[in-house]
Parts: C-alpha cells; structure tokens; sequence
C-alpha cells in the first residue's frame, strides 16, 4: 500500500509543494501503465508546445490549469492532476526552447501511441480513484499514432521503493537525480575529424542505487556521428545520487545532456 501523493510524486522531478489528496491505494500494473503513459505524454507536450498550433496549446493549457477549487478532495481527476505536473516539468525543460520539430513529431507520435495503447486500463483506475475525467488533452494525440500499424515502444516501468520507514509528510523534500562522477568516454570515431564538441541528450530511469537503466536518446546536436549511441551504450558507467523525498530514495526519470569536447576526448554531463 502507498500513499496516492507518493503516486503522483514518481511522475515529477520537482520539490513536492501540496498534496490535495492522502487517500490509501494499491496501485495495480494496470493503473501504473496508464499513469506512465499519461505522465509521458504530457512531458513530452509541455516540451514540444512551441511547435504546436495555438489553438492546441491552449487547449493544453486549460487542461493542464487548476480547476475553480482546485485543493480540495475529489475536485481534479487524478489523470488530469498527472498530465497537469507533467506538462508543466517538460514546458520548463532545457531543451523546451530548442528541441527541433522533426524531434518533437517522432516523440510525440511515440508518446501518443503509448497512450492509446494504455487507455483499455483507464476505467480501472478511474474506478479505483474518482473522479473521471474527459481527457481532452487526449484529443490531440497526432494522427500518425492513431495509424493501425503503429507500434508504440514500451516504457520501462518505475519500479516501487520498499515501505518507508515513517509515514512521508505531505510537504515532502523531493531532490532529483544528479551525478555522483562524471563519466569519461572518448569521442566517437565518426565526428573526431568533424566536431570539435558535440552533445547527447538522453532520458534515463535512475535507480535507488544510483545506477542508469533504459535510457533512450532524446536528441543530439549532430546525426550520424555516434553520438547519441556512445551516450546510450555507456549507460552502465553512470553513477547518480538518486533521487529522494524525504530522504529515501526512489527510482525518477531523468534527462541529461551530455556534451562531447574533442580536445579533451571526455564526456561532460550538466
């Protein structure tokens, strides 16, 4: 059993403020595949929305508002509450200013099709934590994930701490992942007589180890050149203090960029 603030805590990388809700639940795989999804998709909206049509955006922006009342009990369906903080993180992300549109459509497609292929196990978690919601945010999935060959990619899950030890706080201090060693690899062959640096931006769970794993490549400053497959396939060399609330640790997503020097043939992370 966990608390469902500690639900909604796993899809963001932020310090918790409030928590509306304290409610006992056991969270099935079901209800986690879709909070995952939801989670995801709202992300990779907030980072893409400057590539999007106004009328879209606010759309998602009035999905991703408080209602009139909002901080009371039962007033914001629990998806909309995830897809609100998950937009929010990625419209505040690094790269929100600079990720190109060819990238945004791939990950949004990717993001969508998740989605859709999560959305037979709504009406378990919706039954299990009312109220409903519409989900218009849902409406703008891009046509290219509705396609019936469509394969969406699988997300790894966040895996679930052991009980704590106390009863968290619902002002819980929440301090995301960061790197506990910078890791040092050499350029790749292909961009050495190219680049004179580079970068990898990539997505990783961070374990309560401190370890990466699935880690996917968001983007990179130039194609072809390895750069992103000698940032993924050196994941694991990673090593993170985990991210914590209240002390313990949890597995987080979290992106990283990763920045090539060729003069000095290393790796340096922010």
């Amino acid at each position: 059993m966990i608390f469902l603030w500690l639900a909604l805590a796993a899809f963001q990388q932020t310090p918790l403020v409030e928590v509306t809700r304290e409610e006992r639940i056991e969270l099935t795989a079901e209800q986690q595949r879709v909070f995952e999804a939801v989670s995801r998709f709202g992300s990779q909206v907030g980072r893409c929305r400057r590539h999007m049509p106004a009328d879209q955006v606010a759309a998602f922006e009035a999905a991703a508002a408080p209602g009139p009342s909002a901080g009371q009990p039962g007033d914001q369906s629990i998806l909309d509450q995830i897809f609100a903080m998950s937009y929010q993180q990625g419209a505040q992300s690094a790269d929100a200013r600079t990720i190109r549109r060819d990238r945004c459509d791939v990950m949004l497609e990717d993001a969508g099709a998740i989605l859709l292929d999560a959305e037979a196990f709504v009406p378990a978690v919706e039954a299990a934590m009312p109220p409903s919601s519409a989900r218009p945010w849902a409406e703008f999935v891009p046509a290219g994930a509705r396609a019936p060959d469509r394969a969406p990619r699988a997300i790894e899950p966040l895996r679930q701490p052991a009980a704590p030890e106390r009863a968290m706080r619902p002002n819980a201090v929440s301090r995301a992942p960061s790197w506990a060693e910078t890791p040092r690899l050499a350029m790749p062959a292909a961009a050495r007589n190219m680049l004179s640096e580079g970068a990898a931006h990539i997505e990783c769970i961070v374990t309560v180890e401190g370890r990466a794993r699935a880690c996917q490549l968001l983007r990179e400053s130039a194609e072809g050149l390895g750069l992103g497959e000698a940032a993924l396939a050196a994941q694991d060399t990673y090593r993170f203090h985990p991210r914590t609330i209240d002390g313990q640790a949890v597995e987080a997503r979290a992106a990283f960029t990763i920045r090539f020097r060729n003069e000095e043939r290393v790796i340096r992370a922010q």
